[in-house]
């Protein structure tokens, strides 16, 4: 098979991009829908812990709620622009000098996004697979028409920094890195089914936040070192996760 034309590419790209109106989230948000054929999709969330429910300390459950003004201050900068977006709006669940940091750290970041070709892709990016039966919202979908990849990224905000990645909830628990990888390898599936088109890189963007015990604001926001991920096959991985579980539970009954 020859190489993707340009042509090729812009259509698989716009497969993708119109292709997330096909879906619907359904009223009590446990699930999607794709309208066209009535398939019952799973959240991302969902099928990536296979129904396990998430558990959050009370104490921290303000990290949901500044993650998503977090995310939200990043996708409105790249859609619709730097002099549109005023801290005011962000300021429930950020501090003016938390909102100050992010933006010194995002501009650059999306300087050098532009220079090296890539076009970002951050209003309400929706992929879903009907073949592994899962849907979500991809954070940042990057696209370069001169080099014809695509580039998914997702931002990841945390209160303990990089140094949580390595970590994991118990024995035979994936890190939390691991975690990431599968759901950004999981985007790349879907992405690829829906388009045609292959996903080349994929990335996290780490940010630092800090905020107290039950608070839901947070004091300080900066970017921490891109981390690239590995192309791997999210079947395999969850495979491999669910046989180190078991091999960890049997070893905790056995001793």
């Amino acid at each position: 098979m020859g190489a993707m034309t340009k042509k090729q590419f812009n259509e698989g790209l716009k497969a993708i991009l119109d292709g997330g109106r096909d879906i619907e989230r359904a009223a009590d948000e446990t699930h999607y829908v794709h309208v066209p054929t009535g398939t019952r999709l799973e959240r991302t969330t969902t099928w990536l812990s296979d129904g396990k429910p998430f558990f959050l300390p009370k104490q921290w459950m303000g990290c949901l709620a500044i993650g998503s003004a977090v995310d939200q201050v990043i996708r409105d900068y790249f859609v619709d622009g730097a002099d549109s977006i005023k801290f005011d709006t962000y300021s429930k669940h950020m501090t003016r000098l938390a909102y100050d940091q992010l933006i010194e750290d995002l501009v650059p970041y999306a300087n050098q996004l532009e220079a090296d070709g890539w076009t970002v892709h951050a209003d309400r990016v929706y992929l879903y697979s009907l073949e592994l039966g899962v849907a979500g919202e991809v954070d940042l979908l990057l696209s370069n028409d001169k080099t014809k990849q695509l580039h998914i990224c997702d931002m990841k905000t945390s209160r303990a920094g990089l140094s949580s990645f390595s970590k994991r909830w118990g024995k035979g628990e994936p890190t939390k890195l691991e975690k990431y990888t599968l759901q950004v390898n999981t985007y790349r599936v879907m992405a690829e089914e829906m388009g045609g088109v292959p996903v080349g890189e994929l990335s996290l963007l780490p940010l630092k936040v800090y905020y107290e015990a039950y608070s839901d604001i947070t004091d300080e926001c900066y970017f921490e070192e891109s981390i690239p991920v590995q192309i791997l096959d999210p079947l395999e991985m969850k495979a491999e996760h669910r046989q180190k579980l078991i091999e960890a539970t049997w070893e905790k009954l056995l001793k």
